[in-house]
């Protein structure tokens, strides 16, 4: 269950920082 949780926070700030940079350019 952490691995699972680990894998959600990663893809959400990764999502997060994607958003960032696509509404910046």
């Amino acid at each position: 269950m952490q691995h699972y949780e680990t894998k959600v926070t990663k893809v959400t700030k990764g999502l997060k920082a994607f958003q960032r940079s696509f509404h910046s350019s």
